[in-house]
C-alpha cells in the first residue's frame, strides 16, 4: 500500500537524519550499560556505557565513546510518526530502502526479554553499519544507528542492541542492563525460504495490512486467525519469485467462508495472484486492490468447520498450481505478477485458522 503522503514526508526527513550523522573513524568500545539519559520532556530514556558523552542538541541524540565510538538514537518525536502503523522490521525494511543502502537479511533479536528488529548494511568503501528498530511502547518506536569498520561491527552490535533495547518513555522504571540472549530465526532448511508454525507469537515479518490478525490457542495449539476483513503479509518476501507457499487452514464456520491466501502479492500495488475459497468451491484468481477479483478456475469442493485442510499454492515461471491436501486441482498461465510476498485475507463475515506455514524455493526445482 503506498504510503501517504504526509507520512513520505516524515520517511524523508527521517532519513536524512540517519545520512547525516556517524561519519567518523570508529574505534574499541566499552561494555556496560550503567549510564541513563532521560529526555528533559520524559518522551524517553535508555541506558549507555559510562564515560561516553550524549549530545541531545538535535533531533538525533548523539552518543560518543571517549575513543571516538558513534551510536545516533532517533528522537521518537521523528520515529515514531514513521513507524506507528508498521511493525519493527517494516520500519527497518522501510528505512534502509530509502537509504539505498542494500541490507543484509534483517533478523529478529531478543534482548533481555525485549525483540529487537536489526540489520547491517553497507556504508561505503570498508565501513558497514548497523540499525536497530524497537517499538518501546504502545506508539512509540526507537531507532538506534551505528556504523564501524567491517572488522569492529560485531563489537559495535552488542551496545546498539543493548542501547535499543533499554528504550523506554522517561517516566518508565529502568531494567536491569539486557544482554543479547537469543536469536529469535532459527536457521532455515536448505531450500526453506520461511517457515512459522506461530508457536513464538505474531512475528514481525507478519504485516497487518487490513485489520488486527492474532495468534490465539485452538486447544493446545498455537494458530494464526485470519477473520472479518484482516489481511496481513510476509514483508520478508517482496522479491519472491519462484517459489511454493504450502500451509494447513481449517474453518471455524460452516456457512459464510470467504478467504484468500496469495502469492506474489505486491503490497504497494496491493496485487496478487491468489487461492480463493467459499462455502463450496476454491479456485485460482487474480486481485486488484480489495474489492476487484477476476476468478479464472474453480474446483468444487466441501469445506467442514473444525476440520484442518492442506492448502499449496505454487508459482514457478508463468505457471501456476493449486493443491488441495496434496492433490493438484488447479493450475493456469500467466505473466500478469511475476515477484512478490505471501498474503492472507479473510473477507468480513469470514474467519478461518492457519498453521504451519512453509515456503520453499523453486528457482533451481
Amino acid at each position: 500500500m503506498p504510503l501517504p503522503a504526509k507520512k513520505e514526508r516524515h520517511v524523508n526527513k527521517l532519513v536524512w537524519l540517519i545520512l547525516g550523522v556517524l561519519l567518523l573513524p570508529l574505534v574499541a568500545a566499552a561494555q556496560d550499560l550503567s549510564e541513563t539519559y532521560t529526555a528533559p520532556d520524559s518522551s524517553l530514556a535508555f541506558d549507555y556505557p559510562a564515560g561516553w558523552s550524549v549530545d541531545d542538541s538535535r533531533v538525533t541524540i548523539g552518543l560518543a565513546s571517549p575513543d571516538g565510538l558513534q551510536i545516533a538514537i532517533l528522537n521518537p518525536g521523528a520515529a515514531s510518526r514513521v513507524g506507528e502503523k508498521l511493525t519493527a522490521v517494516e520500519t527497518l525494511d522501510l528505512l534502509l530502502n530509502f537509504t539505498q543502502y542494500p541490507p543484509s537479511e534483517i533478523t529478529t533479536v531478543m534482548v533481555g526479554g525485549v525483540e529487537v528488529a536489526r540489520a547491517t548494511y553497507r556504508q561505503g568503501g570498508e565501513r558497514e553499519g548497523l540499525a536497530a528498530v524497537v517499538r518501546y511502547a504502545t506508539t512509540e518506536t526507537g531507532v538506534v544507528v551505528g556504523v564501524a569498520p567491517a572488522e569492529q561491527l560485531a563489537e559495535l552490535e552488542s551496545i546498539v542492541l543493548a542501547v535499543a533495547a533499554s528504550l523506554r518513555r522517561g517516566d518508565s522504571p529502568a531494567e536491569a542492563t539486557p544482554e543479547v540472549t537469543e536469536i529469535a530465526a532459527a536457521p532455515l532448511p536448505a531450500g526453506v525460504l520461511f517457515q512459522d508454525d506461530f508457536e513464538s507469537g505474531l512475528r514481525d515479518v507478519w504485516a497487518a495490512e487490513r485489520g488486527e490478525p492474532a495468534v490465539i490457542q485452538d486447544g493446545d495449539n498455537a494458530v494464526l486467525e485470519v477473520e472479518g476483513d484482516d489481511s496481513l503479509y510476509l514483508t520478508s518476501g517482496v522479491d519472491w519469485t519462484d517459489y511454493a507457499a504450502e500451509m494447513r487452514i481449517k474453518v471455524i464456520q460452516p456457512s459464510g467462508i470467504d478467504g484468500l491466501i496469495g502469492v506474489r502479492f505486491d503490497p504497494q500495488a496491493v496485487t496478487t495472484y491468489g487461492a480463493y475459497f467459499d462455502d463450496d468451491r476454491i479456485g485460482l484468481a487474480y486481485f486488484y486492490g480489495h474489492n476487484d477479483m477476476k476468478l479464472l478456475s474453480s474446483s468444487r469442493v466441501s469445506l467442514v468447520a473444525g476440520q484442518w485442510y492442506t492448502v499449496r499454492l505454487q508459482v514457478k515461471g508463468s505457471m501456476m498450481e493449486l493443491y488441495f491436501n496434496n492433490r493438484r486441482i488447479n493450475w493456469l498461465t500467466s505473466t500478469q505478477f511475476d515477484r512478490g510476498t505471501l498474503t492472507l485475507y479473510a473477507a468480513p463475515g469470514s474467519a478461518f485458522y492457519v498453521d504451519d506455514v512453509v515456503i520453499r524455493d523453486l528457482r533451481d526445482g
